[in-house]
Protein backbone atom coordinates (compact mmCIF):
# COMPACT_ATOMS: atom_id res chain seq x y z
CA UNK A 1 0.00 0.00 0.00
CA UNK A 2 1.21 3.76 -0.46
CA UNK A 3 1.52 5.73 2.07
CA UNK A 4 -0.73 8.72 0.70
CA UNK A 5 -1.59 10.68 4.13
CA UNK A 6 -0.16 13.97 5.52
CA UNK A 7 -0.71 15.46 8.55
CA UNK A 8 -0.13 19.34 7.33
CA UNK A 9 0.49 22.40 9.03
CA UNK A 10 -0.05 25.99 7.90
CA UNK A 11 3.56 27.61 6.99
CA UNK A 12 3.45 30.06 9.72
CA UNK A 13 2.73 27.56 12.37
CA UNK A 14 6.01 26.21 11.96
CA UNK A 15 7.09 28.07 15.23
CA UNK A 16 4.56 26.73 17.09
CA UNK A 17 5.52 24.19 20.10
CA UNK A 18 4.90 19.89 18.74
CA UNK A 19 1.88 20.32 22.05
CA UNK A 20 0.18 23.25 19.86
CA UNK A 21 0.35 21.66 16.47
CA UNK A 22 -1.34 17.72 17.72
CA UNK A 23 -4.64 20.48 17.91
CA UNK A 24 -4.26 21.57 14.27
CA UNK A 25 -6.47 19.20 12.31
CA UNK A 26 -4.83 19.31 8.43
CA UNK A 27 -4.29 15.27 7.20
CA UNK A 28 -4.92 15.39 3.65
CA UNK A 29 -4.39 12.64 1.25
CA UNK A 30 -2.53 12.99 -1.88
CA UNK A 31 -1.75 10.38 -4.91
CA UNK A 32 1.86 9.69 -5.40
CA UNK A 33 0.77 10.30 -9.07
CA UNK A 34 -0.40 14.27 -7.84
CA UNK A 35 2.95 16.87 -8.29
CA UNK A 36 1.64 17.72 -4.53
CA UNK A 37 2.88 14.88 -3.44
CA UNK A 38 6.45 15.43 -4.24
CA UNK A 39 6.51 18.94 -3.26
CA UNK A 40 4.93 17.78 0.47
CA UNK A 41 7.87 15.09 0.36
CA UNK A 42 10.70 17.86 -0.12
CA UNK A 43 9.47 20.05 2.38
CA UNK A 44 8.18 22.41 -0.12
CA UNK A 45 4.63 24.59 0.42
CA UNK A 46 1.14 23.52 -1.87
CA UNK A 47 -2.20 25.03 -1.80
CA UNK A 48 -4.81 22.77 -0.92
CA UNK A 49 -8.42 23.87 -1.21
CA UNK A 50 -6.62 27.95 -0.66
CA UNK A 51 -4.93 26.76 1.91
CA UNK A 52 -1.18 26.90 2.31
CA UNK A 53 0.22 23.81 4.04
CA UNK A 54 3.67 22.07 4.22
CA UNK A 55 4.35 18.33 5.28
CA UNK A 56 4.26 18.54 9.46
CA UNK A 57 4.41 14.64 9.59
CA UNK A 58 3.92 11.63 6.95
CA UNK A 59 3.30 10.20 4.51
CA UNK A 60 1.18 7.17 6.26
CA UNK A 61 -0.42 4.84 4.31
CA UNK A 62 -3.92 5.57 6.19
CA UNK A 63 -5.68 8.28 8.05
CA UNK A 64 -5.85 6.32 11.00
CA UNK A 65 -1.74 5.95 10.95
CA UNK A 66 -1.64 9.91 10.84
CA UNK A 67 -4.57 10.63 12.80
CA UNK A 68 -2.30 8.67 15.72
CA UNK A 69 0.85 10.12 14.95
CA UNK A 70 -1.15 13.55 14.98
CA UNK A 71 -2.35 13.17 18.39
CA UNK A 72 -0.40 10.84 20.34
CA UNK A 73 -1.65 9.53 23.06
CA UNK A 74 -0.17 9.82 26.24
CA UNK A 75 1.34 7.28 28.47
CA UNK A 76 -1.20 5.50 30.64
CA UNK A 77 -0.76 6.57 34.50
CA UNK A 78 -1.30 3.03 36.47
CA UNK A 79 -2.13 4.96 40.10
CA UNK A 80 -4.35 7.67 38.39
CA UNK A 81 -6.38 4.76 36.70
CA UNK A 82 -6.76 2.38 40.07
CA UNK A 83 -7.95 5.44 41.97
CA UNK A 84 -10.48 6.39 39.23
CA UNK A 85 -11.82 3.12 39.08
CA UNK A 86 -11.96 3.21 42.95
CA UNK A 87 -13.91 5.80 42.94
CA UNK A 88 -16.02 5.20 39.59
CA UNK A 89 -16.80 2.06 41.47
CA UNK A 90 -17.91 3.68 45.25
CA UNK A 91 -19.69 5.84 43.19
CA UNK A 92 -21.99 4.07 40.86
CA UNK A 93 -22.59 1.46 43.83
CA UNK A 94 -23.81 3.69 46.29
CA UNK A 95 -25.19 6.37 43.30
CA UNK A 96 -23.15 9.07 44.52
CA UNK A 97 -21.81 11.82 41.83
CA UNK A 98 -18.09 12.09 41.39
CA UNK A 99 -16.63 14.97 41.74
CA UNK A 100 -15.77 15.38 38.06
CA UNK A 101 -19.74 16.46 38.30
CA UNK A 102 -19.36 19.05 41.06
CA UNK A 103 -21.99 21.98 38.79
CA UNK A 104 -24.38 18.56 38.78
CA UNK A 105 -24.44 18.19 42.82
CA UNK A 106 -25.08 21.76 43.60
CA UNK A 107 -28.00 22.12 41.06
CA UNK A 108 -29.21 19.25 42.82
CA UNK A 109 -28.69 20.60 46.46
CA UNK A 110 -30.16 23.59 45.59
CA UNK A 111 -33.46 21.74 44.34
CA UNK A 112 -33.65 19.79 46.90
CA UNK A 113 -33.14 22.52 49.58
CA UNK A 114 -36.00 24.56 47.88
CA UNK A 115 -38.44 21.89 47.14
CA UNK A 116 -37.88 21.22 51.29
CA UNK A 117 -38.55 24.88 52.07
CA UNK A 118 -41.77 24.97 50.03
CA UNK A 119 -43.02 21.71 51.44
CA UNK A 120 -42.99 22.90 55.21
CA UNK A 121 -44.19 26.32 53.51
CA UNK A 122 -47.30 24.09 52.25
CA UNK A 123 -47.56 22.05 55.11
CA UNK A 124 -47.95 25.29 57.74
CA UNK A 125 -50.28 26.78 54.89
CA UNK A 126 -52.70 23.67 55.45
CA UNK A 127 -52.20 23.55 58.94
CA UNK A 128 -52.98 27.07 59.63
CA UNK A 129 -56.24 26.75 57.55
CA UNK A 130 -57.25 23.96 59.64
CA UNK A 131 -56.70 26.09 62.78
CA UNK A 132 -53.90 24.11 64.19
CA UNK A 133 -51.12 26.69 65.56
CA UNK A 134 -47.79 26.36 64.06
CA UNK A 135 -45.01 27.49 65.83
CA UNK A 136 -42.73 30.54 64.10
CA UNK A 137 -40.01 29.66 62.64
CA UNK A 138 -36.55 31.03 64.61
CA UNK A 139 -35.40 34.65 63.12
CA UNK A 140 -32.95 33.38 60.66
CA UNK A 141 -35.35 31.60 57.92
CA UNK A 142 -37.01 34.65 56.34
CA UNK A 143 -40.40 34.14 55.78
Amino acid sequence: MVNTWFVCIDPADKHLSPTALEQVDFRIQVQPSDPDYGTLQHGGVINWGGQNLVKWKGPFATEAQAKTAQNPQPAPNLKQAAANTASNFVSNTLGLPTLSHTRDLVIRTVKVLVGMALIIVGISSLLKTEGISVPKLPPVVPV
